[in-house]
Formats: structure tokens, C-alpha cells, sequence
């Protein structure tokens, strides 16, 4: 009798959720010195809803390169390109809303960092 709470296809999701988890607790906690741009839009509840939905996001492209070969580049590719368009678009942003950028993008790194090494590594649990 298996123990197995779930099928394998979702265990890269499911590490993906876990990672995004893990770094919402990080980012939330980043996020309380750092000063805000604007209290309702930039806040430790958006921190975690956006590092939980790249924490999804990465299990999903894990478990969707499941079959290649080169898994592990093309998904170390993928968060570097999150990253940049992230960091991108807070560089813009921060045109329109004063101190977008210095808000925003230290929190992607700490997330996308978090889950682009996270998801890989407990997948294999």
C-alpha cells in the first residue's frame, strides 16, 4: 500500500507551490522596511499572491519540460527572462509611480530566486 498523497505529474507543481510559499514568507519579510511606492497596490498580501503565482507558474514549466532534455538551462533561461521583463517593466513603471523599480525589483529577485532554485530541487522529493 502506497503513502503517495498524490500522482508524480503534480509533484513538479505542487514543488513549485512549495517554493513560491517559501519565498512569499521571505519577500513579505523583505517587504516590511522597504517603502512602498503606494500602500493599496504595494503590499506584503501583493508580495505573496505574486510570489505564490511564480512559484505555480515554475512547477508548471517544470513539469512541462519534463520530456527534454535540457530541463535544467532552459528552465535556469526562462526565470533569468522573468527576471529581466520584471525588472523591465518595474524600470518603466517607476516613471509613473515614484520608487516603482527600488520597490519591485529587489523583491523579484529574492522571489525569483527562491523558486527558480527551490521548484528543481524539491520536485525530486
Amino acid at each position: 500500500m502506497s503513502l503517495q498523497t498524490g500522482s508524480t505529474a503534480s509533484a513538479p507543481l505542487r514543488a513549485g507551490v512549495i517554493a513560491g510559499s517559501i519565498a512569499a514568507i521571505v519577500a513579505s519579510a523583505v517587504n516590511l522596511p522597504l517603502e512602498a511606492p503606494t500602500d493599496t497596490l504595494f503590499n506584503a498580501a501583493t508580495v505573496t499572491m505574486a510570489a505564490l503565482l511564480a512559484g505555480a507558474m515554475a512547477g508548471l514549466l517544470w513539469r512541462g519540460l519534463e520530456s527534454n532534455l535540457r530541463r535544467q538551462p532552459l528552465f535556469a533561461l526562462a526565470v533569468f527572462i522573468a527576471f529581466v521583463v520584471t525588472a523591465s517593466s518595474a524600470i518603466v513603471l517607476d516613471e509613473q509611480v515614484n520608487r516603482a523599480a527600488s520597490y519591485i525589483v529587489p523583491l523579484a529577485a529574492i522571489v525569483l530566486g527562491i523558486v527558480g532554485s527551490l521548484t528543481p530541487l524539491l520536485s525530486r522529493l
